[in-house]
Protein backbone atom coordinates (compact mmCIF):
# COMPACT_ATOMS: atom_id res chain seq x y z
CA UNK A 1 0.00 0.00 0.00
CA UNK A 2 1.27 3.56 -0.72
CA UNK A 3 0.15 5.94 1.56
CA UNK A 4 1.12 9.60 2.81
CA UNK A 5 1.83 9.92 6.67
CA UNK A 6 4.02 11.88 8.72
CA UNK A 7 7.66 10.31 9.25
CA UNK A 8 8.71 11.95 12.24
CA UNK A 9 11.33 10.32 13.34
CA UNK A 10 13.57 10.74 9.88
CA UNK A 11 12.62 14.41 9.76
CA UNK A 12 13.76 14.72 13.22
CA UNK A 13 17.73 13.43 11.72
CA UNK A 14 17.56 15.82 9.26
CA UNK A 15 16.59 18.71 11.25
CA UNK A 16 19.38 17.81 13.61
CA UNK A 17 21.66 17.50 11.05
CA UNK A 18 20.55 21.14 9.53
CA UNK A 19 21.74 22.50 13.35
CA UNK A 20 25.16 21.07 13.09
CA UNK A 21 25.35 22.50 10.10
CA UNK A 22 24.36 25.73 11.08
CA UNK A 23 26.54 26.27 14.03
CA UNK A 24 29.62 24.78 12.42
CA UNK A 25 29.77 21.26 14.63
CA UNK A 26 30.32 18.41 13.02
CA UNK A 27 27.50 15.96 12.51
CA UNK A 28 27.89 12.17 13.84
CA UNK A 29 29.93 10.02 11.59
CA UNK A 30 28.06 7.00 10.66
CA UNK A 31 30.46 3.57 9.46
CA UNK A 32 31.13 3.74 5.65
CA UNK A 33 32.83 1.15 3.38
CA UNK A 34 36.04 2.89 2.60
CA UNK A 35 36.11 3.86 -0.84
CA UNK A 36 37.23 1.62 -3.51
CA UNK A 37 37.43 2.47 -7.18
CA UNK A 38 34.01 2.47 -8.79
CA UNK A 39 32.58 -0.86 -10.35
CA UNK A 40 30.38 -0.58 -13.51
CA UNK A 41 26.43 -0.28 -13.08
CA UNK A 42 24.71 -3.16 -14.38
CA UNK A 43 22.02 -3.00 -16.87
CA UNK A 44 19.71 -4.31 -14.73
CA UNK A 45 20.24 -1.24 -12.15
CA UNK A 46 19.93 1.96 -14.86
CA UNK A 47 17.33 3.97 -15.26
CA UNK A 48 14.68 2.46 -17.44
CA UNK A 49 14.23 5.03 -20.49
CA UNK A 50 14.20 7.69 -18.06
CA UNK A 51 10.54 7.47 -16.71
CA UNK A 52 10.02 7.24 -13.49
CA UNK A 53 7.66 4.75 -11.99
CA UNK A 54 4.20 5.36 -10.17
CA UNK A 55 5.27 2.96 -7.55
CA UNK A 56 8.96 2.62 -5.40
CA UNK A 57 10.33 -0.58 -5.24
CA UNK A 58 12.25 -2.36 -2.56
CA UNK A 59 15.35 -4.93 -3.00
CA UNK A 60 16.62 -7.52 -0.46
CA UNK A 61 19.44 -9.74 -1.61
CA UNK A 62 22.29 -12.12 0.03
CA UNK A 63 26.21 -11.04 -0.86
CA UNK A 64 25.15 -8.78 -3.32
CA UNK A 65 22.77 -6.11 -4.26
CA UNK A 66 19.97 -7.49 -6.14
CA UNK A 67 20.07 -8.11 -9.75
CA UNK A 68 24.00 -8.15 -9.77
CA UNK A 69 25.89 -11.24 -10.32
CA UNK A 70 27.11 -12.41 -6.72
CA UNK A 71 23.48 -11.47 -4.75
CA UNK A 72 21.79 -14.65 -3.91
CA UNK A 73 17.96 -15.32 -2.55
CA UNK A 74 18.81 -17.75 0.49
CA UNK A 75 22.24 -18.31 2.55
CA UNK A 76 23.09 -21.74 4.95
CA UNK A 77 23.92 -20.60 7.65
CA UNK A 78 25.81 -22.54 10.24
CA UNK A 79 27.72 -21.93 13.58
CA UNK A 80 31.11 -23.53 14.47
CA UNK A 81 34.37 -24.01 11.83
CA UNK A 82 33.44 -23.17 8.98
CA UNK A 83 31.11 -20.27 9.96
CA UNK A 84 31.08 -16.94 8.16
CA UNK A 85 29.60 -13.84 8.20
CA UNK A 86 26.66 -12.98 6.23
CA UNK A 87 25.91 -9.55 4.50
CA UNK A 88 22.66 -8.46 3.29
CA UNK A 89 21.84 -5.79 1.08
CA UNK A 90 18.96 -2.89 0.64
CA UNK A 91 18.30 -1.46 -2.35
CA UNK A 92 15.33 0.35 -3.74
CA UNK A 93 13.44 2.15 -6.76
CA UNK A 94 12.46 5.77 -5.57
CA UNK A 95 10.55 5.53 -8.20
CA UNK A 96 9.26 9.21 -8.98
CA UNK A 97 11.89 11.87 -9.52
CA UNK A 98 12.83 14.61 -6.62
CA UNK A 99 15.27 17.30 -6.73
CA UNK A 100 15.81 16.69 -3.25
CA UNK A 101 16.39 13.11 -1.45
CA UNK A 102 16.95 13.33 2.51
CA UNK A 103 16.75 10.04 3.45
CA UNK A 104 15.23 6.77 5.04
CA UNK A 105 13.57 4.89 7.35
CA UNK A 106 13.52 1.25 7.03
CA UNK A 107 12.03 -1.85 9.11
CA UNK A 108 13.36 -5.32 8.13
CA UNK A 109 11.45 -8.30 10.13
CA UNK A 110 13.23 -11.27 10.82
CA UNK A 111 10.75 -14.43 11.40
CA UNK A 112 10.46 -18.09 12.14
CA UNK A 113 7.83 -20.31 11.03
CA UNK A 114 4.46 -21.03 13.63
CA UNK A 115 5.09 -22.88 16.05
CA UNK A 116 9.20 -22.05 16.13
CA UNK A 117 11.28 -19.55 18.65
CA UNK A 118 13.73 -17.28 17.37
CA UNK A 119 16.96 -18.41 19.06
CA UNK A 120 19.28 -16.03 21.26
CA UNK A 121 21.71 -15.85 17.91
CA UNK A 122 18.80 -13.10 16.75
CA UNK A 123 18.91 -11.25 20.04
CA UNK A 124 20.76 -8.00 18.15
CA UNK A 125 21.46 -5.80 20.63
CA UNK A 126 24.37 -3.68 22.72
CA UNK A 127 25.28 -5.02 26.19
CA UNK A 128 24.87 -8.52 26.73
CA UNK A 129 22.01 -9.14 24.78
CA UNK A 130 24.38 -9.45 22.18
CA UNK A 131 27.93 -10.15 22.05
CA UNK A 132 28.33 -10.11 18.76
CA UNK A 133 26.55 -7.06 17.36
CA UNK A 134 25.70 -6.49 13.80
CA UNK A 135 27.47 -4.12 11.62
CA UNK A 136 25.08 -1.60 9.51
CA UNK A 137 27.05 0.37 6.76
CA UNK A 138 26.45 2.90 3.96
CA UNK A 139 27.66 3.14 0.51
CA UNK A 140 30.68 5.48 0.19
CA UNK A 141 30.60 5.43 -3.62
CA UNK A 142 29.39 3.07 -6.47
CA UNK A 143 31.82 0.21 -5.74
CA UNK A 144 28.56 -2.26 -4.03
CA UNK A 145 27.06 -2.59 -7.48
CA UNK A 146 24.57 0.12 -7.47
CA UNK A 147 24.71 3.86 -7.19
CA UNK A 148 24.29 5.79 -3.92
CA UNK A 149 21.43 7.90 -3.13
CA UNK A 150 23.60 10.89 -1.12
CA UNK A 151 26.50 12.71 -2.53
CA UNK A 152 27.81 12.75 1.43
CA UNK A 153 27.85 11.06 4.83
CA UNK A 154 25.08 11.10 6.99
CA UNK A 155 23.61 10.19 10.01
CA UNK A 156 22.21 7.06 10.91
CA UNK A 157 20.40 4.87 13.90
CA UNK A 158 19.41 1.42 14.47
CA UNK A 159 17.03 -0.18 16.97
CA UNK A 160 15.99 -3.80 17.18
CA UNK A 161 12.92 -5.18 19.75
CA UNK A 162 11.59 -8.71 19.13
CA UNK A 163 9.60 -10.92 20.52
CA UNK A 164 9.40 -14.91 20.71
CA UNK A 165 8.74 -15.31 16.85
CA UNK A 166 9.55 -12.03 15.51
CA UNK A 167 12.87 -9.84 14.93
CA UNK A 168 12.35 -6.13 13.86
CA UNK A 169 15.29 -4.22 13.00
CA UNK A 170 14.67 -0.26 12.26
CA UNK A 171 17.29 1.85 10.12
CA UNK A 172 17.17 5.64 9.99
CA UNK A 173 19.66 7.58 7.31
CA UNK A 174 19.70 10.98 6.43
CA UNK A 175 22.49 13.46 5.28
CA UNK A 176 22.27 17.62 6.09
CA UNK A 177 19.28 19.47 4.08
CA UNK A 178 21.97 21.27 2.23
CA UNK A 179 23.46 18.09 1.13
CA UNK A 180 20.48 16.38 -0.11
CA UNK A 181 20.20 15.81 -3.85
CA UNK A 182 18.12 14.89 -6.44
CA UNK A 183 17.52 11.54 -7.33
CA UNK A 184 15.85 9.29 -10.34
CA UNK A 185 12.80 7.46 -10.21
CA UNK A 186 13.34 3.88 -12.54
CA UNK A 187 17.09 3.38 -11.05
CA UNK A 188 17.99 1.02 -8.16
CA UNK A 189 20.04 2.66 -5.33
CA UNK A 190 22.13 1.15 -2.68
CA UNK A 191 20.84 2.11 0.53
CA UNK A 192 23.05 0.11 3.13
CA UNK A 193 23.70 -3.66 4.21
CA UNK A 194 23.43 -5.25 7.08
CA UNK A 195 26.49 -7.40 8.28
CA UNK A 196 25.15 -10.49 10.28
CA UNK A 197 28.91 -12.08 11.94
CA UNK A 198 29.66 -15.80 12.30
CA UNK A 199 27.45 -18.03 14.62
CA UNK A 200 29.10 -20.23 17.39
CA UNK A 201 28.36 -23.58 17.59
CA UNK A 202 26.75 -23.34 20.70
CA UNK A 203 24.63 -20.20 19.47
CA UNK A 204 20.94 -21.20 19.55
CA UNK A 205 19.15 -20.50 16.40
CA UNK A 206 22.40 -20.68 14.01
CA UNK A 207 20.52 -23.98 12.20
CA UNK A 208 16.83 -21.92 11.66
CA UNK A 209 14.44 -21.55 8.75
CA UNK A 210 14.24 -17.61 8.82
CA UNK A 211 12.62 -15.37 6.62
CA UNK A 212 14.01 -11.91 6.65
CA UNK A 213 11.78 -9.52 4.89
CA UNK A 214 12.02 -5.54 4.39
CA UNK A 215 8.78 -4.70 5.35
CA UNK A 216 8.43 -0.94 5.08
CA UNK A 217 10.21 2.38 3.81
CA UNK A 218 9.73 5.94 4.72
CA UNK A 219 11.00 7.55 1.59
CA UNK A 220 12.15 11.11 2.27
CA UNK A 221 10.95 13.56 -0.31
CA UNK A 222 9.67 16.59 1.42
CA UNK A 223 11.54 18.48 4.21
CA UNK A 224 8.60 18.75 6.47
CA UNK A 225 5.77 17.13 7.02
CA UNK A 226 5.15 14.29 4.51
CA UNK A 227 7.29 11.58 2.81
CA UNK A 228 5.60 8.39 0.77
CA UNK A 229 5.76 5.18 2.66
CA UNK A 230 5.63 2.01 0.81
CA UNK A 231 4.44 -1.02 2.73
CA UNK A 232 3.23 -4.80 1.20
CA UNK A 233 5.32 -4.72 -2.18
CA UNK A 234 5.90 -8.28 -3.31
CA UNK A 235 8.82 -10.74 -4.26
CA UNK A 236 11.97 -8.87 -4.23
CA UNK A 237 12.00 -7.80 -0.55
CA UNK A 238 12.12 -11.15 0.93
CA UNK A 239 15.07 -13.36 1.43
CA UNK A 240 15.58 -16.35 3.84
CA UNK A 241 18.44 -18.66 5.53
CA UNK A 242 18.48 -21.96 5.99
CA UNK A 243 15.61 -22.44 3.24
CA UNK A 244 16.39 -23.10 -0.49
CA UNK A 245 13.85 -20.73 -2.49
CA UNK A 246 12.82 -18.78 0.51
CA UNK A 247 10.20 -21.63 1.05
CA UNK A 248 10.44 -19.95 4.55
CA UNK A 249 8.99 -16.95 3.35
CA UNK A 250 5.56 -18.66 1.93
CA UNK A 251 3.36 -17.85 4.63
CA UNK A 252 4.50 -14.31 5.21
CA UNK A 253 3.98 -13.50 1.42
CA UNK A 254 0.84 -11.45 0.31
CA UNK A 255 -1.39 -13.78 -1.37
CA UNK A 256 -1.61 -13.92 -5.48
CA UNK A 257 -3.33 -11.09 -6.66
CA UNK A 258 -4.26 -9.36 -3.26
CA UNK A 259 -1.53 -6.41 -3.66
CA UNK A 260 -2.34 -3.62 -5.90
CA UNK A 261 -0.78 0.18 -6.09
CA UNK A 262 -2.36 2.03 -3.64
CA UNK A 263 -4.44 -0.85 -2.26
CA UNK A 264 -3.96 -3.03 0.56
CA UNK A 265 -0.87 -4.93 0.76
CA UNK A 266 -2.86 -8.16 1.89
CA UNK A 267 -0.61 -8.64 4.57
Amino acid sequence: MLSIRSFSALSLVVVLLGLFAGTGASAPSTRTKPARPAAPIPDSMAADSGTARRVPELFLAWRGPYGSKRAVQNVTMRGGEGARPETLYLSFDPGRDSDKFYGMDVTLLFRVPSGDTLGTLWNFGGGTMNRRNVQIEFPADSSWGCPKPFPAAGFGAPNYRRDPQTGELQIIYAVPVEQAAAIRGGRRYCFGRVIIPAAAELDEGHGQAICVEWVKADLGFALEGDGTTVLGRPVERFTSINSPGAKVCASFRPSPGSWKPGGDPGR
